[in-house]
């Protein structure tokens, strides 16, 4: 199973959350690393009782013994309540190394500390590998970080006698190596230690807090200027001062809403609405046969209704063309001023009559289509090109438009008699 990966985001609240579960790491307080036989049961007991005080954990009794743990798994620590004696395992391979020893044992009753807390990850995605992160986290945080350093990554040699020698290497940890460090260097930074953050450590441990600060040298330096009389004026006013930004931007969305896209879509409504009728009285015209409906009262008023909609027609062209030039104004100017992508294809293969609310689905990349809506049967012109060539100044004669004395021809090209 893979390791998820800890993002310095997610190291950083962890950090948050044991100050608000445990308080501020208390001043001078760094457990250093010192000697265990691991192989004396007496002495693991006295490891374990040592690192259980340190951290405020007196009143229990820690029991440690060895016994074969999961794949992967250096140690387990059993958590109840209201339990005097608390039963911690240590795989029998981690034995083989005296710092690991002392890691998982900072690690495990550690466990046990926040459990008493109750400072805890409850749910969430891989909210076991966080909760194992967040106790690696705590163990520094509480002034375990230099076994914890020690420990996570270590090794010894083994000769067998005719001048051979075996390296024998141990890494564990739920935290990478170098975040452990990170956690430790502000830990020491926070409690004025940093004079001593790299005594007694291993030449790996001190590898990492070089890397570790050289990395996040800016991160490190933050609670140093802080303590220099840095306060958080600065940073509230930048809040502050975005927020401010942030208002203005949202009314004039309210007021683009209000004045503009709210005012252009009952436009279309009444526009398309218009149109739909107009559709109407065409398709009448075209079920009228000429020689024998001229002069009939039918064929009268169906010519009054088709002269009145051309009139209307000739009347609103001016509103029609200011609408479409102040439009495409705006999104020019809001294509030139802001950080915008380009519009994906798929946002105009769904087009909506706005007649009656029907979405249609129609082939993307064309700008020359009629669509048809199934349920009132206005036909309309669409344009599913990114570039939206139909919409632009002058686009209408690309889509056959012949001039308004071909009025007639053109709506009945675009319309089509209902089937």
């Amino acid at each position: 199973m893979a390791v998820p990966e800890l993002t310095l985001d997610s190291l950083l609240d962890k950090l948050l959350l044991l100050e608000r579960g445990l308080g501020l790491p208390a001043p001078g307080g760094l457990l250093e690393p010192f000697p265990v036989a691991t192989r004396d049961a007496v002495d693991i007991q006295k490891a374990a009782r040592r690192i259980a005080s340190f951290v405020g954990l007196d009143e229990l009794t820690f029991v440690v013994a060895f016994a074969k743990q999961e794949r992967n798994v250096a140690g387990h620590v059993e958590l109840r309540h209201a339990q005097e004696e608390v039963f911690i395992e240590i795989a029998p391979d981690v034995a083989e190394f005296k710092e690991a020893v002392l890691a998982t044992l900072a690690h495990e009753i550690t466990h046990k500390l926040l459990y008493k807390k109750g400072v805890w990850i409850h749910d969430g995605q891989d909210a076991t590998f966080h909760n194992e992160a967040l106790t690696d986290a705590a163990a520094v945080y509480v002034g375990l970080g230099k076994l914890m350093l020690n420990g996570a990554l270590c090794s010894r040699s083994e000769a067998d006698g005719h001048g051979n020698t075996t390296l024998h290497r141990f890494a564990a940890g739920y935290l990478a190596y170098d975040q452990i460090a990170l956690v430790h260097l502000l830990v020491c930074d926070l409690r004025d230690l940093s004079d001593r953050a790299s005594q007694n450590l291993t030449l790996e441990a001190r590898g990492a807090l070089s890397r570790a600060a050289e990395q996040h040298h800016a991160l490190l330096e933050a609670p140093s200027r802080r303590r220099k009389g840095r306060d958080l004026d600065a940073l509230r006013k930048e809040i502050r001062e975005r927020q401010v930004i942030l208002n203005a931007l949202e009314r004039e969305l309210l007021y683009l809403r209000a004045a503009g896209v709210d005012r252009l879509e009952a436009y279309l409504r009444q526009q398309h609405g218009d149109l739909l009728a107009m559709q109407g009285v065409l398709e009448d015209a075209e079920s009228l046969d000429p020689p024998e409906g001229a002069g009939t009262p039918r064929h009268g008023l169906i010519e009054a209704r088709f002269t009145a909609f051309r009139a209307e027609l000739d009347r609103t062209k001016p509103d029609a063309r200011a609408w479409h030039a102040a439009w495409s104004r705006a999104v020019a100017a809001v294509e030139s001023a802001g950080p915008l992508d380009s519009p994906h294809l798929e946002l105009f293969e769904i087009v909506t009559c706005w007649n009656d609310g029907t979405q249609l689905r129609l082939p993307r990349g064309k700008p020359n289509l009629i669509a048809r809506c199934p349920k009132c049967r206005y036909r309309f012109a669409v344009d599913t090109t990114r570039e939206g060539t139909a919409m632009r100044s002058g686009a209408l004669t690309k889509l056959g438009w012949p001039g308004w004395s071909g009025l007639g021809a053109w709506m009945r090209g675009l319309f089509g008699k209902r089937r």
